[in-house]
């Protein structure tokens, strides 16, 4: 049966080491579109990290951020999800004081106490910089407005966010989801939202069957979206967990690995 829809991770999975799209991948996304292939990024970055590169990509303006929170069409945000605002209060406490660096998205923004070694370098991969933000009046706003962000992202040292990893989960106490995206990225999102689901109602909405369907990611955070999928691709750079929960590994991103399986399972 003939996939509709490709669900793919950007950072290790579809972007090349230096966070871009390569022409070899470019072509195959065209090629995948002149099939009727729809591809539709979903990552846990925020929105405006993606915008460009789904455009640059020829992929669908529909995109799945922040790990599932958020759901958008273009500049469009179609569905938000937010973390619990004393959850935020927690995770903000348990990290003070500490070297991790706290980052709060909401939609199309991203606010920081004060931009820092490990923002101001995720401002460089993902191409635009966090606001300035006293983070203690934020989220008393936010609790007057009955929303909160999308997601926390806390960015250290392996080391360190391995040792905060404890205060965290305690922080949360299982009312928001704690998961890796990298080794120093510590994800904290709602409850009950992922890639995997957000793929799913995706589809549900479009009549679309699981087996239509193909999905690939590199990292923990993708799991659910490989297990949804009628046809699943891990990276050889991702996770064990992501590639355990895979029926093909595709070489290395930074040889253009998603490229080649998808010529070699729907191109060729």
């Amino acid at each position: 049966m003939a996939i509709k829809y490709l669900f793919t991770d950007m950072d290790g999975t579809l972007l090349d080491e230096r966070h871009q799209v390569s022409d070899r991948t470019r072509r195959v996304i065209a090629r995948l579109k002149e099939k009727g292939v729809e591809v539709v990024l979903c990552s846990a970055r925020p929105p405006a990290a993606m915008v460009d590169i789904a455009r640059d990509a020829g992929a669908s303006s529909r995109m799945i951020c922040c790990a599932g929170a958020v759901i958008c069409d273009g500049e469009d945000i179609l569905e938000s999800v937010h973390v619990p605002i004393q959850v935020a209060r927690r995770v903000r406490e348990a990290v003070r004081d500490t070297a991790v660096s706290l980052n709060l998205y909401l939609d199309f923004h991203w606010y920081v106490q004060e931009p820092d070694e490990w923002s101001l370098s995720e401002a460089a991969i993902v191409g635009f910089l966090p606001e300035r933000a006293n983070l203690e009046e934020l989220l008393d706003e936010w609790e007057q407005q009955g929303v909160c962000a999308n997601k926390l992202l806390l960015i250290s040292s392996d080391e360190e966010i391995q040792a905060i990893f404890p205060a965290v989960e305690k922080a949360v106490d299982g009312q928001a989801q704690v998961t890796l995206s990298k080794a120093n990225y510590l994800e904290i999102l709602p409850n009950d939202v992922d890639k995997g689901s957000a793929a799913r109602d995706f589809c549900i909405l479009r009549g679309i069957r699981r087996e239509e369907t193909a999905a690939a990611g590199d990292q923990d955070v993708d799991v659910s979206l490989l297990k949804g999928a009628g046809i699943s691709i891990a990276m050889e750079n991702g996770s064990e967990l992501a590639k355990a929960a895979a029926q093909h590994i595709a070489p290395p991103n930074n040889q253009d690995g998603l490229a080649q399986v998808l010529e070699e399972l729907f191109l060729s």
